[in-house]
């Protein structure tokens, strides 16, 4: 009886919740909107070039006053998803309060159902975990070099390290490199790799600059490789092989230089010698081996000295 009582007062909640859920839902989609102009509005740099750093060098004026104005668009967006979560749950509990059935995940669900129905921040944190545990085990247990070939490797790359977030895309760097740096394919994985994302008939949108510093850590993290260099050094002479003479005996048709692919990868050979000549003038200086800490510091320090210098002579042949 009391339940049947107090049934006409949870349909008026359920009304009312309804109601606002709607009204939410309809502020989140404007909000989303603004957020999605006012990103499209801002003067991004073409996406194909080594030099879209330069985005970054905008004057401080501009640079605060559209910042400011994304930021504050996308936390609108984060407490209207919130309320929208909020009012969405209630209305469940409502429901059920009423004799709905409760959704319970069903044990012999299949995996690819859930991974389709479950929300993008709660694979991102899934693989966040996953990402943790396998960097806590890499001491502990040889399981995993087994099970890490070169095709594994590739398509963990290409998933977590171009889609993924910062964190997960240096975890997912710093796992591959601890795993598979010393076999005999990784100099090839790194090539293939860096053909495949930066050849210039690629139509893929990613962080090209954050993906290169990635490879660039990668690499020197692997520089004991010796089929590292090796491999970049042999796709710089694939790539270079058209400016070569070419001989009656073995005839060959002409290519054509892919220039934006070509500056990717001096531009990584250059930094692992780079590299090699500061780790050795630096112990040559000390005259002592460096020990962990002073490499890790070789390799977080100056990232982007390379794409700046870069940049800095385009500018300078410009103005000449």
């Amino acid at each position: 009886e009391g339940e049947s009582a107090n049934q006409p007062e949870i349909d008026q909640h359920l009304a009312m919740m309804v109601a606002l859920q709607e009204d939410i839902q309809c502020r989140y989609n404007l909000a989303c909107h603004r957020l999605e102009t006012l990103l499209q509005s801002i003067d991004l740099p073409p996406l194909n070039s080594a030099n879209n750093a330069q985005y970054f060098l905008r004057k401080p004026d501009k640079a605060v006053e559209e910042d400011s104005r994304v930021f504050s668009a996308y936390q609108d967006c984060i407490q209207l998803q919130l309320q929208l979560n909020l009012a969405h749950n209630a209305v469940q509990r409502l429901r059920v309060a009423l004799g709905a059935s409760r959704k319970m995940l069903n044990e012999t669900s299949d995996p690819k159902d859930l991974i389709q129905t479950s929300s993008t921040e709660q694979l991102r944190t899934i693989i966040r975990y996953l990402l943790d545990t396998l960097l806590s085990l890499l001491h502990s247990s040889n399981v995993l070099q087994s099970t890490f070939h070169a095709q594994a490797c590739e398509e963990l790359f290409k998933h977590l390290c171009i889609s993924g977030t910062p964190k997960i895309r240096l975890h997912t760097g710093l796992l591959l490199v601890q795993l598979c740096g010393g076999e005999r394919w990784w100099g090839q994985f790194l090539s293939n790799v860096l053909q495949e994302l930066y050849n210039s008939e690629q139509l893929l949108i990613f962080p090209q600059d954050r993906v290169f510093m990635l490879l660039s850590c990668i690499g020197q993290r692997s520089l004991s490789n010796s089929g590292v260099l090796e491999s970049l050094l042999n796709l710089l002479d694939n790539l270079l092989s058209p400016l070569q003479p070419q001989l009656p005996v073995h005839r060959r048709t002409e290519g054509v230089l892919d220039i934006p692919m070509i500056s990717w990868v001096v531009m990584l050979v250059s930094r692992l010698l780079d590299y090699v000549a500061t780790v050795e003038d630096e112990a040559a200086a000390a005259k002592k081996p460096l020990n962990g800490k002073d490499r890790e510091r070789f390799l977080t320090g100056n990232q982007w000295s390379l794409i700046n210098n870069n940049l800095h002579t385009q500018n300078i042949n410009r103005s000449s």
